[in-house]
């Protein structure tokens, strides 16, 4: 962006900066003045460090290198990306499933990424390259998960064939089958010591299995429904964390087969959950939307993340603990401070995405339709909700006051992208990710941006000002 239209982004950085923002206050005189009205902003800046944007479709699984210079990540769009983590570019795009990755990991040394895919394969790819060096051919069903071995010598797949299969990754070769699952396996991670490996199902159950007979060595039972996502402790405790459909996160002592700790706050399916490096604690993601994080030890959140706009599909911390990534049904990867504070939602009233919205005719209201059934009317003046009427049962995708017969002409119409806010052809005002459209709506020199996050946001301009000239 910045190098596309510099002095623009310039304009965008202070009009969306956090009212208590050191820039804000530094150059709040600097604001344009040909925006009348700016759009409500969050107080302080949110925990979000990067946001990785390039993915065309969901992505369904990140990964850090093992030193936290890189991440990969896997999408439905067929390709793993490895990011550099310090620029936020991408440095390889990984091309060649046929169909969605649902599954990426680093080896232990860094040199090589394993991703796992509806096309039945697992495919070694070299980093530094970005060539595959294997591919290994075998399950008769999706590939939901991989993992490497600690020393590197072997990839775990768990599919929807119902088995796990351990491959040796010198010879290609499968070393060992693993069945009990009555359906799909969804989740597979080695022990620290690699001489076991945990695995989660839509069978609602964790089974643990010793590597070197390929038996079962405990079936841990407690979840309602499927299990989606588990792992190891990397202190060595014996210790297996599970996320659930049940909206519950459980962490339990392998030695007994006991829950130790059912975390609950998630209003969701939990759909990955990882530990810190130190073994402290847990980080889980969910169709909710968040990441959470949670003490071990006592079982209390210590954080709740929020900043995608879909399900958190996929997490993973930083070698040192100072970060999580998560991955999301949004397209994006999100890199979060695991230290900082909530994130403030400005203008926000709707539940789920925005899907319609409309000016009244004498632009001094804006009506939103929502998919969670309800349409609520705003005041443009003071930015406050005067009504939400709720009677639908299904997402309200089509919201008009009574004499409209269409959109007013609007002064300033998104370009293509429909990120920047054009006035006579010229790009003049940039959408953060944050206030990323789903929906707009525009009367004269007024614009009203609905985004997926339930946002709602009012922007007015002065149509006196020659913009072309600042």
């Amino acid at each position: 962006m910045i190098e596309e239209a510099p002095l623009q982004l310039y304009s965008s950085a202070l009009v969306f900066a956090p009212e208590r923002s050191i820039v804000r206050k530094q150059f709040n005189d600097q604001i344009p003045h040909w925006i009348c009205r700016p759009p409500k902003v969050s107080r302080d800046w949110s925990q979000v460090e990067q946001t990785l944007e390039g993915h065309s479709d969901w992505v369904s699984s990140v990964a850090f290198s093992p030193d936290g210079s890189k991440m990969a990540s896997g999408s439905r769009d067929r390709t793993v990306r490895i990011w550099d983590i310090s620029t936020g570019q991408v440095e390889q795009t990984l091309r060649g499933h046929l169909v969605s990755v649902w599954s990426v990991v680093f080896s232990p040394d860094g040199s090589k990424v394993a991703s796992g895919s509806r096309d039945h394969t697992i495919r070694l790819w070299d980093v530094a390259t970005g060539q595959v060096k294997q591919i290994f051919k075998g399950h008769s069903d999706w590939v939901w998960s991989v993992a490497f071995s600690p020393d590197s010598s072997k990839v775990a797949s768990g599919s929807g064939d119902r088995t796990i299969r351990i491959w040796d990754i010198a010879t290609g070769k499968v070393e060992q089958t693993l069945k009990g699952h009555s359906v799909s396996v969804t989740s597979i991670a080695f022990s620290p010591d690699g001489s076991k490996i945990a695995s989660g199902s839509n069978d609602r159950t964790i089974r643990v299995w010793d590597i070197a007979t390929g038996k079962i060595e405990q079936t841990l039972e407690g979840h309602l429904v499927s299990v989606w996502s588990v792992a190891f402790s990397p202190d060595g405790s014996k210790v297996v964390v599970s996320g659930s459909d049940d909206c519950t996160v459980r962490v339990w002592d392998i030695a007994t087969g006991q829950v130790k700790q059912t975390l609950e706050g998630h209003s969701d399916w939990v759909s990955s959950v990882t530990f810190s490096p130190d073994s402290s604690k847990v980080a889980s993601g969910s169709r909710d939307y968040t990441v959470r994080l949670w003490d071990v030890a006592t079982g209390q959140i210590e954080q709740t993340l929020r900043g995608h706009l879909d399900w958190v599909s996929s997490l993973a911390f930083s070698r040192d603990g100072s970060k999580v990534a998560s991955g999301s049904y949004d397209r994006t990867v999100i890199v979060w401070d695991v230290a900082t504070g909530q994130v403030e939602q400005a203008f926000k009233g709707h539940s789920d995405w925005v899907r319609s919205i409309a000016f009244s005719p004498d632009g001094s209201k804006v009506a939103s339709g929502s998919s969670d059934c309800t349409i609520q009317v705003w005041d443009v003046a003071t930015r406050q909700v005067k009504q939400t009427l709720k009677g639908h049962s299904d997402p309200v995708t089509s919201a008009a006051f009574s004499g409209e017969g269409g959109r007013s002409h609007s002064f300033y119409p998104l370009d293509i992208s429909g990120r920047w806010v054009t006035r006579n052809g010229l790009r003049i005002l940039y959408l953060p990710f944050d206030f990323m459209p789903g929906e707009v709506a525009s009367r004269g020199n007024a614009m009203v941006v609905g985004s997926l996050t339930g946002r709602v946001t009012i922007i007015i301009f002065d149509s006196g000002v020659n913009v072309e000239t600042v």
